[in-house]
């Protein structure tokens, strides 16, 4: 992996991360990821971006031409809920993952700014747990494409 002196994402960090958290080392996926948020919040912006595109990446193969993503909230019983509703953290990664699929990265762009806190662009608690849950988003989502496309294991 190459140390980028510059405020962007290094993709190969980024990909090595996520390669730990499918295989359940979220420890060394945060080590790997918060040497890139330290560099400030256009490469936090940057890293937000590849884990978006990773964790939508098999729902955009299969969507159908001309379609949006939508997003659906549910309570943890199963009832429709209001993602307005949620925690600032994860709304926004939903929000931030949702406007990325949607080839819509301004708006991501947008969710991102409004989440740094009162104007000092520094990272606030809820943007800490919102990227955290993007990370976990994007590893859930990669690890249930991983698994539905690995060729069936004779024993």
């Amino acid at each position: 992996m190459t140390d980028h002196p510059d405020h962007t994402a290094d993709p190969d960090r980024v990909m090595t991360a996520l390669a730990a958290g499918i295989r359940g080392n979220h420890q060394a996926a945060m080590d790997l990821l918060i040497p890139i948020i330290e560099r400030g919040p256009h490469a936090t912006c940057c890293m937000l971006a590849a884990l978006a595109d990773a964790a939508s990446f098999d729902a955009r193969n299969h969507q159908a031409p001309g379609t949006h993503f939508g997003l659906a909230t549910l309570h943890t019983d199963g009832t429709p809920a209001n993602i307005a509703d949620a925690d600032p953290g994860p709304r926004f990664a939903a929000r931030f993952i949702t406007a990325w699929a949607n080839g819509d990265p301004a708006t991501a762009y947008a969710l991102y700014n409004a989440m740094l806190s009162d104007g000092t662009r520094t990272m606030s608690d809820d943007l800490a747990i919102g990227i955290r849950t993007v990370y976990e988003m994007a590893v859930v989502s990669l690890r249930d494409m991983l698994q539905r496309t690995a060729p069936e294991q004779s024993s």
